[in-house]
């Protein structure tokens, strides 16, 4: 049987060996296109960033990160 300790407990530990406990980004899964496309590609640029299909042409907003790129091209498939 393990121990259990709080998460208080964990930091400290983790901080007294030199590690920094840091949460996990949440992940954004990108919605096929409406033509039915799944793979998309990914345009990175000096003005942002947006998400489009090859097949159709369809594009997302252009955004600063791409994460906030996927979470444009997901509202404009809904």
């Amino acid at each position: 049987m393990g121990v259990i300790i709080s998460l208080d407990e964990l930091k400290a530990v983790a901080k007294s060996y030199g590690y920094k406990l840091i949460k996990i980004p949440e992940r954004v899964e990108l919605r096929p296109c409406t033509c039915g496309r799944k793979k998309l590609s990914t345009w990175y640029g000096a003005d942002g960033n947006y998400i489009f299909c090859p097949d159709c042409g369809r594009q997302g907003p252009i955004r600063k990160t791409v994460k906030e790129a996927k979470i444009g091209w997901n509202e404009r498939v809904k």
